[in-house]
Parts: structure tokens; sequence; C-alpha cells
């Protein structure tokens, strides 16, 4: 019941609460005879006078649904509304939110405890700094963080005859760095760096003088480094190679290796730093071709006489000092003695279809 109510003396009585629109409201306080009673402590949201023996007085308090919604944002992002702010039910919230220094740090996460909701990347970048909470039901936290920007300064260089140090790092916004190089010393005669390129703009090496700084960065950075390798080439003295000796070429320089060997020779080995290349010649010219060069290369060449092949027949009515097939090197002589079985002379002696018969003296032919 509400409102006054009379008891008969030592009776007990039982009051119940029944908030309107428990949706939206829950109990504040029960007051009993002055002192106030946590409404989560009564049972059954009753409360009972027991062998009542004098007035009393009973007053209940509702309220309104509210929630907590704490705010949080790093050092380095303003954000509003900030710390904690409590929420009638079903209400609407607005955060707004930047990073203090725009320039030098982004948005990186909005991490929200309803849902567990995570936003990283381009779902913050479409919010365009406003962040809508709708329909409050619960309490939530929402963290909104900023990271500074960082771009990555890489080097392209050939890692066996140069020292670059970083050779790749990554670097805050604004900031500067230093990048030392060097030839490694046992290179030292057979490389030298021909050029430095910086996002495709040509350096002074005069300049730079082993050590590049980089100021003021404000983008991803590539630092190339192209060399001249030397080129070294050998052969024997049965033909010849161009060029020949000593050389220095750029990386992916186009250029031939020319082979040519003396009247009644071949190729007969052909290796690149001890490789055979001899299969990738065509016809007695090894090419290199764009970004096919790289590295210090010693190349070198054999030859040797070129080898034929004599084949010999002989009728069932005599022999010969060779028969079948035969291998003779350019520049030698073949001397076939022909010896007639008994009662048998030499009737004929065809070379490649032309007949040699006259050339035989004493029974040996010579070629």
């Amino acid at each position: 019941p509400s409102g006054n109510v009379e008891v008969t003396k030592r009776d007990n009585k039982k009051f119940t609460f029944n908030v309107n629109n428990p949706n939206l409201r829950i109990l504040k306080s029960i007051n009993v005879d002055g002192v106030n009673h946590n409404p989560n402590n009564l049972e059954n949201d009753e409360y009972t006078f027991s062998d009542i023996t004098s007035n009393h007085s009973l007053y209940v308090l509702s309220e309104e649904l509210k929630y907590n919604i704490t705010y949080n944002g790093d050092e380095n992002t303003t954000i509003n509304p900030i710390g904690t702010v409590r929420y009638n039910k079903f209400d609407n919230a607005v955060l707004t939110f930047s990073p203090t220094n725009p320039d030098l740090y982004y948005i990186s996460s909005i991490l929200d405890t309803y849902n567990n909701t995570q936003l990283y990347g381009e779902a913050i970048t479409a919010l365009n700094g406003t962040y809508s909470i709708n329909n409050i039901q619960e309490n939530r936290i929402i963290a909104v963080n900023s990271n500074k920007y960082k771009y990555l300064i890489s080097s392209y260089y050939d890692a066996e005859v140069l020292d670059v140090s970083p050779d790749f790092i990554l670097v805050d916004k604004r900031s500067d760095n230093q990048i030392t190089y060097s030839i490694k010393p046992e290179f030292a005669q057979l490389v030298e760096i021909d050029s430095i390129f910086i996002d495709g703009i040509a350096q002074n090496l005069n300049e730079l003088n082993g050590t590049i700084n980089i100021n003021n960065i404000t983008k991803e950075m590539l630092i190339e480094f192209r060399l001249k390798y030397t080129v070294e080439t050998q052969t024997d003295t049965n033909g010849t190679i161009s060029p020949l000796g000593i050389n220095k070429y750029l990386q992916g320089t186009n250029f031939d290796i020319t082979l040519t060997p003396n009247e009644g020779y071949r190729v007969n080995t052909f290796t690149i730093n001890g490789n055979d290349n001899k299969s990738n010649l065509v016809n007695n010219v090894y090419s290199y071709l764009n970004s096919d060069f790289i590295g210090n290369k010693v190349i070198a060449v054999t030859y040797e006489l070129i080898p034929y092949n004599v084949t010999v027949n002989v009728g069932e009515n005599g022999t010969s000092t060779f028969s079948g097939i035969n291998t003779i090197q350019h520049g030698n002589n073949l001397q076939l003695t022909i010896t007639p079985n008994e009662n048998y002379q030499i009737d004929k002696l065809m070379v490649d279809t032309i007949d040699r018969t006259s050339e035989i003296v004493n029974n040996v032919f010579s070629i």
C-alpha cells in the first residue's frame, strides 16, 4: 500500500515496491524511520514492519536508469568529452577526436568495450573525427590512441661488396637520419661507387664522402647505390677474347664478350667465375643484357683444335692400317697403308665420292 496506513498494534505489515516504467527507472533508496537502506539489500523489493508498537515512516525513491561511459585519450590525442560521463538509458552521445599535433601524429586506434569494437586505419578515417554512441544501454569504456607518422628508409645495394648502415629503418616524421656506407676492404681495388640516387635523384659523391644525411623526413625513401665492377678476361694463345684484360662496367650495363678462335680451333671451355657458361654462347658471343650484369667477373676461355672424323671402309679383298671411324685433329696428317690380298691389286680409292686412286704411292695414301 501507499499513503497513511493504519495497522493493529503488534501486527506485521509488508510493503512492496514497484517502479513505474522499469525499463527507464530503478529504485534509488529506501528510507525507514529516517534511515536510508540500499534497495539492493532488500529481498524481492519488499520491506516488512514487524510487531508494530509505534508510528513508522517509509519513503521510497526511484531514479532514471543511468550508465557510465568513460572516455580515454592518450597524451597525443585530444578528445571531447573526456573522463566519465553519466547518461540516461537509450540516450545518444558523440565523441570528437583528433591528434594533438596532426602534422606528426595520426589516430591509430579506437577501442570500445561495447561488443569489443576495435577500429583501425580506413575505418577511423571514414569517421572524420566523430564517433557516435547510440541507444546507450550499458557501461562502456572508449579509448582513442595516436601514433607518430613513420616512414621507411631503405637501401638497394650489393651487400657482398658494400657496407651500408642502417640499410633498413623506420623513422619518425620530420626527424633527421644519417646513413654511412663504404666498400668492403677486400673489394676496394675491384669495385667503385659510380653514383648514389635518393628517390631517383643523383647525389654529389664528393659532398657525401661516405655519409648520407637526410633531414626533415616526410615520406618513404629509397637509396640506390650503383657500382662499377671489375671484369677480367683471360684466354690462351689459340684465339682471342674481346675486350681483353681488366675493365670496369657499371652494373646493369649491356656489353658483349666476343670469342675468336684461331684458324682450325674452336672454343673448348668458357667459364665465368669458374662456372661453365659455354652453352650460353651465341655464335661465340656472350651478352650481358640490362640487369644481368652485377658483381665482379673473371671470364676465361680456352680453345682446342677442331677434330674431324675420317671413316675408312676397305673391301673384302685387302686391309689397311686404319678402318672404321678415326678422329684426326685439324692440321694433322693421315697416312693410310693399303695391303691387297694375294693375287689382288688396288682397284679404286674414293674420298668423299672423288676418285683419288692416282695419289696412291707404293700402296700408301696420305691426306
